[in-house]
C-alpha cells in the first residue's frame, strides 16, 4: 500500500539522519551553558548517550526548514543573508563556531558587518522573548545559551553587532532582536572563551576519571540544569553527597516495575500496590544511592521519637519511643525540548 511505503520511507530518512551526542570541539551554540561538568562529559562521553528517536529528529529537521523559509523572505524584502553556515575554529581553544549568515551593509557591502542567528520556536516562546534579558533569565536551559553562541559568532567575524531573527512556527510570524558590542557582550564574551579553556585543560588532564570527577570539575552553576541533564544518574552524580555509597544495579525486573509505577500514577490501587513493592527491595539493599537506568533511588535513615505517656512539661528521655526507618525516593531522568 502506498501509505505504508510512504511511512517506511519517511522513517527511514529520519533515522539516516540521526547523529550520536559525541562532540570533538567546544562548539559556540554550547559555551552558554553554565555547567562545565556537562560541557566535559559531552565531549568524553557524549557517544554513549542513547541516540534520540525519529520524533526528536524530526522537530530538529523541521528548524533547519524554518531557517531556509525565513533567509527566502529576508531576501524578498531586500536583506541578503551572506556567508551562511560559514564555519570558524580556534585551535588552541578548541572552539568552533559555525553562524546562520551575515549581512553587509554599505555602499561596498563593507562599512558594516551584523551576525545574524535564527531561530524558530513555538508561539508561546515566541510571544514571551522580546529583548536579550529574556534569553538570560529563561527557565529554558538552551535558551539561555544564545547569547553566548551569537557573541562567539560576533567575535569570529569581528562583526559589528549580531541580530536574533526569531520565527514563530505557528504564525510564520518574524520578529528580531539587536544584540550591540558593548559591556553585555564583553561579559558574554569572555565568560565562553574562559568556559573553553577550562574544558580544553580538563580533557587533557590525563588524571580526570569518571570515579574522581568532582574533585576537579565543578557541579552547575544553576541547580536547574540538571534536571533533564542527559548524563545525570550514570555518569554525574549532583544529588549524592561527598561520601555517600552508590550502588549501580544491573535488574531487569526492578528497571521495569520503576518504569511501571513511573506510568501508574493514575491508577491508585495498582500505584500503591507497586510502590510498596519497590520500596521494600530498596530497603533490603545496603547502599544509601541505588541507579537503575534512568532512575536513582536514594534510601534515607530517619530517626523519629515518639512520645510515651504521661505527657508533662519536664520529659526524660527514657519516656521516648525512638523509631529507626528508612525513607525511600525514587527519582527519574528525562529530556525534551520546547524550540530548536
Amino acid at each position: 500500500m502506498l501509505a505504508e511505503r510512504i511511512n517506511k520511507a519517511w522513517r527511514e530518512k529520519k533515522e539516516s539522519r540521526i547523529k550520536s551526542w559525541g562532540a570533538r570541539s567546544n562548539a559556540a551554540s554550547q559555551l552558554g551553558w553554565k555547567c562545565d561538568r556537562y560541557l566535559y562529559l559531552r565531549r568524553k562521553r557524549g557517544q554513549e548517550i542513547p541516540a534520540h528517536d525519529v520524533i526528536l529528529q524530526s522537530v530538529f529537521d523541521e528548524g533547519y526548514l524554518h531557517e531556509k523559509a525565513v533567509k527566502r523572505e529576508l531576501s524578498d524584502l531586500g536583506f541578503e543573508v551572506l556567508e551562511a553556515e560559514r564555519e570558524f575554529r580556534d585551535e588552541i581553544r578548541e572552539i568552533t563556531c559555525r553562524i546562520d549568515g551575515a549581512f553587509k551593509e554599505g555602499p561596498h557591502r563593507g562599512e558594516t558587518i551584523t551576525v545574524a542567528e535564527l531561530k524558530s520556536m513555538s508561539g508561546n516562546i515566541f510571544d514571551r522573548i522580546h529583548s536579550i534579558d529574556d534569553f538570560i533569565r529563561s527557565n529554558a536551559p538552551y535558551h539561555r545559551t544564545y547569547p553566548a553562541q551569537l557573541a562567539m559568532g560576533m567575535y569570529f567575524t569581528e562583526a559589528d553587532a549580531g541580530v536574533w531573527i526569531l520565527k514563530n512556527k505557528t504564525t510564520g510570524e518574524i520578529k528580531c532582536i539587536d544584540f550591540p558590542r558593548g559591556d553585555l557582550y564583553q561579559e558574554i564574551l569572555e565568560d565562553a572563551i574562559e568556559r573553553a579553556e577550562r574544558i580544553t585543560c580538563y580533557m587533557n588532564n590525563k588524571a580526570i576519571t569518571n570515579d574522581n570527577l568532582e574533585d576537579f570539575i565543578p557541579e552547575a552553576e544553576h541547580g536547574f540544569l540538571c534536571v533533564k541533564c542527559p548524563f545525570r544518574g550514570w555518569a554525574c552524580f549532583p544529588d549524592i553527597v561527598d561520601d555517600a555509597e552508590v550502588e549501580i544495579l544491573d535488574d531487569a525486573g526492578l528497571e521495569k516495575a520503576l518504569s511501571d509505577h513511573a506510568d501508574l500514577q493514575d491508577n491508585f490501587d495498582a500505584y500503591r500496590r507497586l510502590d510498596k513493592s519497590i520500596k521494600a527491595t530498596a530497603k533490603k539493599k545496603e547502599k544509601e544511592y541505588l541507579i537503575l537506568g534512568d532512575f536513582t533511588i536514594r534510601v534515607s535513615s530517619v530517626e523519629q521519637r515518639r512520645l510515651k505517656p504521661p505527657k508533662d512539661a519536664d520529659i526524660p528521655d527514657e519516656w521516648y519511643r525512638v523509631i529507626n526507618s528508612k525513607r525511600v525516593t525514587i527519582t527519574r531522568q528525562n529530556q525534551e525540548e520546547d524550540d530548536d
